[in-house]
């Protein structure tokens, strides 16, 4: 039991940020379904402290429930599919835009999600309670898809597809569920919510350029104790000459060359992460 423990305990340390956030749902899941179940002796349910209210007049004095509500979950099936699509679009966002992209897409995806919501509640009251991290999930994989829409990924059922035409199957759905007055037209409102701050988000960092990639997750690491060797030394730098200017272009060309043919014979799936990594920076240029 102890080497189990210690095994997740180091999968979250040691983990990027895409596991780190699926194991913060996961407890929070976990404790919501504790709460729940000591609900039957007369103690509050956690779950209340924890998701959104669809009135904007309950939501203002809850405030902290637009950030809890992405986080909670109180279904079974509603986790295993939110974490799922977290784990496959998160980490393509991280492999190709870095963490700081990806968690800027669940963060303000949600709060998007919310806000469109309780717009719509304003207009059109709906009664009731949300939770879940569809909204954020469905932002993170917009904007990958709005990047990338050419990228394609494998579908059960159906085989390879292009990000592009995945995503835009995920738009035409909200909006028929929505138009179509679903049950859950609070839920399908925010998923609206946030496809639309993922696709925003995806038109800004093409524009400006994607954040600082990573986090520095050191300070977490040497809480449990494990310790980071310092590989820091100073670096002189000469300008380079016209010569070695042109030999490193020509050798970025011939790279870029190689891995296009490499895509052409075995497909994009065939790439290592350096080769995606280093079409990514290429395409910026």
């Amino acid at each position: 039991m102890a080497s189990i423990w210690r095994e997740i305990k180091w999968s979250f340390i040691d983990g990027n940020l895409v596991t780190k956030l699926i194991y913060v749902n996961l407890v929070v899941f976990l404790l919501v379904v504790l709460g729940d179940a000591l609900a039957s002796m007369n103690m509050p349910r956690l779950v209340s402290y924890l998701w959104m209210p669809t009135e904007a007049g309950n939501a203002i004095r809850k405030p902290w429930t637009l950030f809890t509500y992405m986080f909670t979950h109180r279904d079974i099936v509603h986790i295993f599919f939110n974490m799922l699509n977290l784990y496959w679009f998160g980490h393509i966002m991280v492999d190709f835009m870095g963490e700081r992209c990806f968690l800027r897409s669940y963060i303000i995806g949600g709060l998007a999600g919310a806000v469109a919501c309780l717009i719509w509640s304003a207009v059109n009251p709906i009664y009731g309670n949300m939770l879940g991290a569809s909204a954020s999930v469905l932002a993170i994989m917009t904007a990958v898809a709005t990047t990338f829409p050419n990228y394609r990924i494998d579908v059960v059922f159906v085989g390879q597809v292009r990000l592009k035409y995945f995503a835009l199957f995920f738009v035409v759905l909200y909006m028929l569920l929505v138009l179509g007055g679903s049950s859950n037209i609070g839920g399908n409102v925010a998923h609206i919510g946030g496809i639309v701050a993922g696709f925003l988000l995806a038109r800004y960092w093409q524009r400006t350029g994607t954040p600082q990639r990573s986090y520095d997750w050191s300070v977490i690491k040497g809480m449990f104790g494990k310790k980071e060797r310092s590989n820091m030394r100073v670096v002189y730098n000469r300008p380079l000459t016209d010569y070695e200017f042109n030999e490193q272009k020509a050798k970025r060309s011939r790279e870029v060359d190689r891995i296009l043919d490499k895509i052409k014979e075995s497909g994009y799936e065939s790439l290592t992460s350096s080769e995606k990594q280093t079409l990514f920076e290429e395409s910026k240029r």
